[in-house]
């Protein structure tokens, strides 16, 4: 059975356009392309689509409640696909609201990056049509522990620097990571996270919405401060310096950029054992090796679990090659962190 997308959007170019490049892949089929909220919720029941794109502005309902209403009757996985990167609306509280993911809409045939935009396009909305989705009424409960091994106060006292790296459905996770650590939390956390270009900003600035400890985007040479998290910008890979300072890198090693691989790496090499590497929910397998490396150089790390990730493949493959020290759920990861905090306070002089 083909992948049945519904394409929301109030241009009647891009619905066009949308149906067009995925109508190119047989694997998927455009059951509705609809101009509004309204039109999209009454044909949801008939349609039945496995995925939804939807416009980040639209007439009459907003997208935002759209959203809402979908998630809290006839649950879909929803594709934020917009080329709006200044709107008031912050297209992360479409996140908060039910959809999975933004993405920048693709570009138009001739321009040198449609192929690469269209391909991201399809790509993700055929890995979210195998996603569960559930009312989200239900969806306060937090998932129980998977596994884990038994961690020593001696190896989470003798963290420096914590590095969290996700992909699709992390916006989400370190949100809620972010907001349960205190203001005064002792350890300065990097984070690189796969988005859309020209949507950083907007993910900083969600992440501070309701957190108690600041996230900035970061920049070369910055030092880094404990109850900071340093995000890695459009198209520049996020690594450390021996003084604790950011350094930025454009290589091409990586296939991504930023590359979760290049900022573990990067701690691998300066802080060796004296570091904790966490790898989130999200597709492909950026990250996985190089945090194994950093377990068997007596890094402290965690691979989120199956039950509670929307896609578990960059984890599952950290697993996998026995990267993981422990497998936890998003509560137990904050646990953790917070478990660090006490370690380091207990070390510390009266």
């Amino acid at each position: 059975m083909p992948v049945s997308v519904m394409v929301v959007d109030d241009s009647n170019l891009a619905r066009l356009v949308m149906t067009l490049i995925l109508g190119r892949d047989q694997s998927i089929e455009v059951c509705a392309a609809v101009s509004d909220g309204e039109a999209a919720l009454s044909l949801i029941p008939k349609c039945k689509p496995d995925v939804i794109t939807m416009d980040l502005n639209m007439p009459g309902l907003s997208g935002i409640e759209v959203t809402r209403r979908i998630m809290a009757t006839n649950p879909v996985p929803i594709v934020i696909v917009t080329t709006d990167k200044t709107s008031t609306a912050n297209p992360f509280q479409f996140l908060e609201a039910g959809a999975i993911a933004v993405l920048c809409s693709p570009a138009p045939p001739g321009h040198p990056e449609h192929d690469q935009t269209s391909e991201q396009l399809i790509r993700t909305v055929k890995a979210l049509s195998s996603v569960k989705m559930f009312p989200r009424r239900d969806r306060g409960r937090s998932p129980a522990l998977s596994t884990a091994c038994t961690i020593g106060s001696s190896t989470l006292s003798s963290v420096e620097c914590i590095a969290i790296g996700a992909s699709t459905g992390g916006p989400q996770i370190i949100k809620k990571i972010i907001e349960s650590l205190p203001a005064d939390y002792p350890i300065p956390i990097l984070v690189t996270q796969h988005i859309a270009q020209g949507f950083t900003a907007s993910f900083v600035k969600w992440l501070n919405a309701s957190g108690k400890i600041t996230a900035v985007l970061a920049s070369d040479g910055l030092k880094m401060e404990p109850g900071h998290v340093y995000v890695a910008p459009d198209d520049k890979h996020l690594g450390v310096t021996s003084l604790s300072t950011i350094a930025l890198s454009d290589h091409g090693r990586y296939r991504m950029r930023p590359s979760i691989s290049h900022m573990f790496h990067s701690l691998a090499s300066v802080y060796g054992k004296r570091c904790a590497a966490i790898l989130l929910t999200g597709m492909g397998k950026d990250g996985a090796a190089e945090m194994a490396d950093l377990k068997k150089r007596g890094a402290f790390t965690i691979a989120q679990d199956k039950d509670s990730s929307l896609i578990h493949s960059m984890p599952g493959e950290a697993i996998a090659c026995d990267g993981a020290s422990e497998i936890l759920a998003p509560d137990k990861i904050v646990e953790r962190l917070l478990a660090i905090a006490a370690t380091k306070a207990k070390r510390s002089p009266c």
